[in-house]
Protein backbone atom coordinates (compact mmCIF):
# COMPACT_ATOMS: atom_id res chain seq x y z
CA UNK A 1 0.00 0.00 0.00
CA UNK A 2 1.47 3.33 -0.92
CA UNK A 3 2.48 5.52 2.18
CA UNK A 4 1.73 9.24 2.55
CA UNK A 5 2.10 11.78 4.93
CA UNK A 6 -0.43 14.60 5.85
CA UNK A 7 0.84 16.66 8.48
CA UNK A 8 -1.39 18.89 10.64
CA UNK A 9 -4.10 15.50 9.62
CA UNK A 10 -6.32 16.70 12.58
CA UNK A 11 -7.05 20.33 11.04
CA UNK A 12 -9.74 20.96 8.74
CA UNK A 13 -8.31 20.65 5.39
CA UNK A 14 -5.96 18.02 6.65
CA UNK A 15 -8.52 15.54 8.11
CA UNK A 16 -10.55 15.68 4.55
CA UNK A 17 -7.27 15.50 2.57
CA UNK A 18 -6.46 12.15 4.80
CA UNK A 19 -10.04 10.72 4.45
CA UNK A 20 -10.09 11.40 1.06
CA UNK A 21 -6.30 9.37 0.45
CA UNK A 22 -7.29 6.23 2.49
CA UNK A 23 -10.40 6.19 0.65
CA UNK A 24 -8.46 6.07 -2.76
CA UNK A 25 -5.71 3.26 -0.97
CA UNK A 26 -3.09 5.22 0.75
CA UNK A 27 -2.19 4.18 3.93
CA UNK A 28 -2.00 7.93 5.69
CA UNK A 29 0.28 8.57 8.73
CA UNK A 30 -0.33 11.96 10.13
CA UNK A 31 1.62 14.00 12.34
CA UNK A 32 0.92 17.45 14.25
CA UNK A 33 -0.72 18.91 17.53
CA UNK A 34 -3.27 17.88 19.54
CA UNK A 35 -4.35 14.10 20.98
CA UNK A 36 -6.22 12.07 18.95
CA UNK A 37 -7.19 8.40 19.81
CA UNK A 38 -6.78 5.68 17.24
CA UNK A 39 -10.61 5.16 16.81
CA UNK A 40 -10.66 9.07 15.91
CA UNK A 41 -8.16 9.07 13.88
CA UNK A 42 -9.41 5.88 11.61
CA UNK A 43 -12.39 7.51 11.51
CA UNK A 44 -10.94 10.59 9.19
CA UNK A 45 -8.23 7.68 7.52
CA UNK A 46 -5.02 8.19 9.20
CA UNK A 47 -3.99 4.63 9.96
CA UNK A 48 -1.26 6.20 12.69
CA UNK A 49 -1.17 9.46 14.49
CA UNK A 50 1.83 11.15 15.92
CA UNK A 51 1.49 14.24 18.17
CA UNK A 52 4.03 15.95 17.88
CA UNK A 53 6.06 19.43 16.30
CA UNK A 54 6.51 19.65 12.60
CA UNK A 55 10.58 19.82 12.63
CA UNK A 56 12.90 17.82 10.98
CA UNK A 57 13.67 15.47 14.68
CA UNK A 58 10.35 14.83 14.45
CA UNK A 59 9.92 14.14 10.61
CA UNK A 60 13.38 11.75 9.93
CA UNK A 61 12.25 10.14 13.13
CA UNK A 62 8.69 9.30 11.17
CA UNK A 63 10.31 8.10 8.25
CA UNK A 64 12.68 5.71 10.57
CA UNK A 65 9.70 4.19 12.11
CA UNK A 66 6.45 3.91 8.98
CA UNK A 67 8.83 4.48 6.11
CA UNK A 68 9.60 7.12 3.33
CA UNK A 69 6.19 8.74 2.40
CA UNK A 70 5.66 8.67 -1.30
CA UNK A 71 3.23 11.95 -1.34
CA UNK A 72 2.98 14.37 1.56
CA UNK A 73 0.68 16.84 1.68
CA UNK A 74 1.80 19.43 4.16
CA UNK A 75 -1.24 21.35 6.00
CA UNK A 76 0.07 22.48 9.10
CA UNK A 77 0.47 25.83 9.39
CA UNK A 78 -1.56 29.09 10.31
CA UNK A 79 -4.66 29.59 8.34
CA UNK A 80 -5.64 33.16 9.20
CA UNK A 81 -5.23 36.83 8.17
CA UNK A 82 -6.12 38.18 11.33
CA UNK A 83 -3.59 35.99 13.43
CA UNK A 84 -0.72 36.64 10.61
CA UNK A 85 -1.59 40.39 11.80
CA UNK A 86 -1.48 40.14 15.71
CA UNK A 87 1.31 37.79 15.55
CA UNK A 88 3.46 37.26 12.71
CA UNK A 89 6.21 35.51 14.27
CA UNK A 90 4.49 32.84 14.84
CA UNK A 91 2.43 32.86 11.64
CA UNK A 92 5.97 32.56 10.06
CA UNK A 93 7.14 29.63 11.99
CA UNK A 94 3.53 27.79 11.30
CA UNK A 95 3.96 28.66 7.65
CA UNK A 96 8.03 29.24 6.66
CA UNK A 97 9.67 26.96 9.24
CA UNK A 98 7.76 23.36 9.41
CA UNK A 99 7.73 23.67 5.43
CA UNK A 100 11.74 24.15 5.30
CA UNK A 101 11.35 21.25 7.96
CA UNK A 102 9.34 18.98 5.81
CA UNK A 103 11.15 19.78 2.58
CA UNK A 104 14.56 19.00 4.34
CA UNK A 105 13.11 15.69 5.83
CA UNK A 106 12.19 14.55 2.24
CA UNK A 107 15.45 15.21 1.12
CA UNK A 108 17.66 13.34 3.33
CA UNK A 109 15.01 10.39 4.01
CA UNK A 110 12.54 10.46 0.80
CA UNK A 111 13.72 12.21 -2.22
CA UNK A 112 11.17 10.68 -4.68
CA UNK A 113 8.24 12.06 -2.46
CA UNK A 114 5.80 14.36 -3.94
CA UNK A 115 5.27 16.89 -1.54
CA UNK A 116 2.27 18.72 -2.33
CA UNK A 117 1.83 22.59 -0.31
CA UNK A 118 -1.70 24.27 0.50
CA UNK A 119 -0.83 27.81 -0.31
CA UNK A 120 -2.81 30.32 -0.18
CA UNK A 121 -4.77 33.35 -2.76
CA UNK A 122 -3.82 35.59 -0.11
CA UNK A 123 -0.31 35.39 -2.24
CA UNK A 124 -1.75 37.60 -4.97
CA UNK A 125 -3.23 40.92 -3.49
CA UNK A 126 -5.25 42.61 -5.27
CA UNK A 127 -5.83 41.81 -8.81
CA UNK A 128 -7.39 44.06 -11.62
CA UNK A 129 -9.08 41.43 -13.69
CA UNK A 130 -11.59 39.58 -11.85
CA UNK A 131 -10.34 35.93 -12.54
CA UNK A 132 -6.57 35.51 -11.66
CA UNK A 133 -4.46 32.85 -13.64
CA UNK A 134 -1.31 31.42 -11.75
CA UNK A 135 1.17 33.66 -13.86
CA UNK A 136 -0.12 36.84 -12.59
CA UNK A 137 2.71 38.32 -10.03
CA UNK A 138 2.21 37.72 -6.57
CA UNK A 139 1.90 40.82 -4.47
CA UNK A 140 0.34 39.76 -0.80
CA UNK A 141 -1.63 42.19 1.49
CA UNK A 142 -0.99 40.58 4.88
CA UNK A 143 2.06 38.44 6.48
CA UNK A 144 -0.17 35.55 5.81
CA UNK A 145 0.03 35.65 2.61
CA UNK A 146 3.69 36.92 2.75
CA UNK A 147 4.78 33.28 4.62
CA UNK A 148 2.47 31.69 1.88
CA UNK A 149 4.79 33.49 -0.65
CA UNK A 150 7.45 32.59 0.98
CA UNK A 151 7.09 28.57 1.62
CA UNK A 152 6.31 28.76 -1.83
CA UNK A 153 9.96 29.84 -2.62
CA UNK A 154 10.89 26.98 -0.47
CA UNK A 155 9.14 24.42 -2.82
CA UNK A 156 10.24 26.37 -5.88
CA UNK A 157 14.13 26.33 -4.98
CA UNK A 158 14.21 22.94 -3.27
CA UNK A 159 12.83 21.42 -7.03
CA UNK A 160 15.16 23.44 -8.62
CA UNK A 161 18.46 22.88 -6.51
CA UNK A 162 17.63 19.34 -5.04
CA UNK A 163 15.34 18.01 -7.79
CA UNK A 164 12.80 17.81 -4.98
CA UNK A 165 8.98 16.81 -6.35
CA UNK A 166 6.59 19.97 -5.56
CA UNK A 167 3.29 20.65 -6.44
CA UNK A 168 1.45 23.93 -4.82
CA UNK A 169 -2.29 24.53 -4.64
CA UNK A 170 -3.31 27.90 -4.32
CA UNK A 171 -6.55 27.87 -2.46
CA UNK A 172 -9.38 30.39 -2.96
CA UNK A 173 -11.82 30.36 0.05
CA UNK A 174 -12.66 27.05 1.40
CA UNK A 175 -15.32 26.01 3.42
CA UNK A 176 -17.08 22.99 5.04
CA UNK A 177 -17.71 20.47 7.64
CA UNK A 178 -15.74 21.18 10.46
CA UNK A 179 -14.57 24.63 10.20
CA UNK A 180 -15.36 26.87 13.04
CA UNK A 181 -13.92 29.65 11.31
CA UNK A 182 -13.54 32.64 8.60
CA UNK A 183 -16.59 34.00 6.62
CA UNK A 184 -19.01 31.01 6.26
CA UNK A 185 -19.16 30.23 9.86
CA UNK A 186 -19.18 33.79 11.19
CA UNK A 187 -22.18 34.37 9.03
CA UNK A 188 -23.77 31.24 9.98
CA UNK A 189 -23.35 32.37 13.40
CA UNK A 190 -24.53 36.14 12.87
CA UNK A 191 -27.53 35.06 10.67
CA UNK A 192 -28.67 31.90 13.39
CA UNK A 193 -29.03 34.51 15.99
CA UNK A 194 -31.89 36.08 13.68
CA UNK A 195 -31.22 40.00 14.38
CA UNK A 196 -33.86 42.06 12.69
CA UNK A 197 -31.22 43.47 10.63
CA UNK A 198 -27.37 42.47 10.72
CA UNK A 199 -24.70 44.68 9.58
CA UNK A 200 -21.44 43.40 7.96
CA UNK A 201 -18.07 44.81 7.15
CA UNK A 202 -17.50 45.70 3.49
CA UNK A 203 -19.92 47.18 1.14
CA UNK A 204 -21.61 43.52 -0.35
CA UNK A 205 -20.21 43.68 -3.52
CA UNK A 206 -16.28 42.70 -2.39
CA UNK A 207 -16.36 38.74 -4.21
CA UNK A 208 -15.07 35.44 -2.87
CA UNK A 209 -14.40 32.06 -4.71
CA UNK A 210 -15.75 29.47 -2.36
CA UNK A 211 -14.83 25.65 -2.43
CA UNK A 212 -16.05 23.06 -0.66
CA UNK A 213 -13.67 20.77 1.19
CA UNK A 214 -14.54 17.89 0.17
CA UNK A 215 -13.54 19.23 -3.68
CA UNK A 216 -10.58 20.93 -2.21
CA UNK A 217 -9.79 16.95 -1.21
CA UNK A 218 -10.13 15.72 -4.38
CA UNK A 219 -7.66 18.08 -6.01
CA UNK A 220 -5.02 16.67 -3.94
CA UNK A 221 -5.21 13.40 -5.70
CA UNK A 222 -5.64 14.99 -9.23
CA UNK A 223 -2.39 17.16 -8.67
CA UNK A 224 -0.49 14.30 -7.52
CA UNK A 225 -1.34 11.67 -10.96
CA UNK A 226 -0.27 15.09 -12.99
CA UNK A 227 2.54 14.33 -15.35
CA UNK A 228 3.38 17.99 -15.58
CA UNK A 229 6.99 19.38 -15.02
CA UNK A 230 7.32 20.44 -11.44
CA UNK A 231 6.94 22.35 -9.10
CA UNK A 232 3.19 22.52 -10.38
CA UNK A 233 1.11 25.47 -9.22
CA UNK A 234 -2.16 25.28 -9.48
CA UNK A 235 -5.70 27.49 -8.25
CA UNK A 236 -7.68 25.54 -6.06
CA UNK A 237 -11.24 26.97 -6.66
CA UNK A 238 -14.37 27.11 -8.39
CA UNK A 239 -14.00 29.55 -10.87
CA UNK A 240 -17.09 31.00 -9.97
CA UNK A 241 -17.13 34.78 -8.13
CA UNK A 242 -19.57 34.95 -5.10
CA UNK A 243 -20.46 38.68 -3.96
CA UNK A 244 -20.53 38.65 -0.28
CA UNK A 245 -24.09 39.56 -0.70
CA UNK A 246 -24.61 36.83 -2.24
CA UNK A 247 -22.79 34.44 0.41
CA UNK A 248 -25.32 36.20 2.90
CA UNK A 249 -28.22 35.69 1.19
CA UNK A 250 -27.78 32.14 0.48
CA UNK A 251 -26.88 31.91 3.84
CA UNK A 252 -30.17 33.33 5.05
CA UNK A 253 -32.32 31.26 2.87
CA UNK A 254 -30.72 27.38 4.03
CA UNK A 255 -31.16 28.50 8.09
CA UNK A 256 -34.67 29.91 6.93
CA UNK A 257 -34.22 33.39 8.44
CA UNK A 258 -35.86 36.49 7.65
CA UNK A 259 -32.48 38.82 8.56
CA UNK A 260 -32.44 41.65 6.82
CA UNK A 261 -28.15 42.14 5.29
CA UNK A 262 -26.87 45.47 5.49
CA UNK A 263 -23.09 46.01 4.83
CA UNK A 264 -21.57 49.67 6.39
CA UNK A 265 -18.77 50.20 3.84
CA UNK A 266 -15.84 49.43 6.41
CA UNK A 267 -12.87 46.97 4.43
CA UNK A 268 -11.01 44.69 6.50
CA UNK A 269 -7.06 45.10 6.68
CA UNK A 270 -5.47 42.09 4.59
CA UNK A 271 -8.58 41.61 2.53
CA UNK A 272 -8.61 42.11 -1.38
CA UNK A 273 -11.91 43.50 -2.18
CA UNK A 274 -12.10 40.86 -5.45
CA UNK A 275 -11.33 37.19 -5.88
CA UNK A 276 -12.21 34.50 -8.43
CA UNK A 277 -9.50 31.84 -9.67
CA UNK A 278 -8.99 31.13 -12.99
CA UNK A 279 -9.33 27.59 -13.05
CA UNK A 280 -8.34 26.65 -16.71
CA UNK A 281 -4.73 24.57 -15.67
CA UNK A 282 -7.06 23.10 -13.38
CA UNK A 283 -9.83 22.03 -15.55
CA UNK A 284 -7.00 20.54 -17.51
CA UNK A 285 -6.11 18.35 -14.57
CA UNK A 286 -9.88 16.65 -14.94
CA UNK A 287 -11.49 19.22 -12.08
CA UNK A 288 -15.07 20.17 -11.68
CA UNK A 289 -16.67 20.62 -8.92
CA UNK A 290 -19.26 18.39 -7.32
CA UNK A 291 -20.25 20.49 -4.85
CA UNK A 292 -22.74 24.29 -5.83
CA UNK A 293 -22.79 27.00 -3.14
CA UNK A 294 -25.93 26.50 -2.23
CA UNK A 295 -25.77 22.69 -2.06
CA UNK A 296 -22.11 23.08 0.27
CA UNK A 297 -23.93 25.72 2.29
CA UNK A 298 -27.05 23.55 2.85
CA UNK A 299 -24.57 20.60 4.08
CA UNK A 300 -22.40 22.74 6.32
CA UNK A 301 -25.14 24.23 8.22
CA UNK A 302 -26.44 20.29 8.78
CA UNK A 303 -23.12 19.70 10.07
CA UNK A 304 -23.13 22.55 12.17
CA UNK A 305 -26.35 21.85 13.65
CA UNK A 306 -25.91 18.12 14.53
CA UNK A 307 -22.47 19.07 16.28
CA UNK A 308 -24.26 21.64 18.43
CA UNK A 309 -27.07 19.16 18.91
CA UNK A 310 -24.51 16.41 19.92
CA UNK A 311 -22.43 19.10 21.72
CA UNK A 312 -25.41 19.63 23.87
CA UNK A 313 -26.49 15.78 24.86
CA UNK A 314 -22.69 14.98 25.76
Amino acid sequence: MRLAWVTGARGFLGRHVARHLRAEGWQVVGVGHGEWTREDAEIWGVATWREAEIDLRTLLDLAATSGPPELVFHAAGSASVAFSLEHPLVDFQRSVATTAAVLEAIRVAAPGALVVYPSSAAVYGVVATRAIVESTEIDPLSPYGVHKAMAEELCRTRSQHFGLRCAIIRYFSLYGPGLRRQIVWDLVQKVTANPAVLELDGRGDETRDFLHVDDAARIVSLVARSPRAEPLIVNGGSGHAVSLQELADVVAHELGEQTAIRFNGHRRQGDPPYHQADVARLGQLGFAPHWSLREGVRDYVAWLRKADSDASES
